[in-house]
């Protein structure tokens, strides 16, 4: 009896928190198709903004990432307009932090470092095409 009211306390606790993911197109093209999505974590109490997808005319994603206080946070990526990773990069508070890294249209790594606080920080490496590295530089 002990094991069946405490799994209805636990679902009702459960059904009460309820919380749901939305999409809202927050911009289009003029054919109508989506430019800006913005995906929304909502419960009885707000609705909270956590991500944000702007995507190109023909329909693939542009760029993407984590939203927290109406600013970027966390990891954000950007694709070439055939869905191929362009980037990836990380946010504080809206501020470029963290690991940096871009990419050639044929998937090799371009450049890749750190930024702290918005600014390049430490040991860049670049490439070329082919995937060779042939420049580092040093933002300290």
């Amino acid at each position: 009896m002990k094991k069946i009211v405490l799994l209805l306390l636990t679902c009702l606790i459960v059904f009460a928190c309820k919380e749901s993911i939305i999409e809202k197109v927050e911009d289009h093209y003029q054919d109508n198709t989506p430019k800006i999505v913005g995906v929304y974590k909502v419960n009885e109490n707000d609705t909270l903004k956590i991500e944000e997808k702007t995507y190109f005319e023909n329909g693939k994603i542009k760029i993407q990432g984590a939203i927290k206080n109406n600013v970027r946070e966390g990891k954000w990526e950007a694709f070439f307009d055939d869905g191929i990773l362009q980037s990836i990069g990380m946010f504080k508070n809206g501020v470029r932090h963290g690991e940096a890294k871009v990419y050639y249209h044929n998937k090799q790594l371009m450049y890749e470092g750190t930024y702290e606080n918005g600014k390049e920080s430490g040991k860049w490496k670049f490439y070329n095409e082919q995937g060779e590295l042939v420049n580092e530089k040093d933002y300290n």
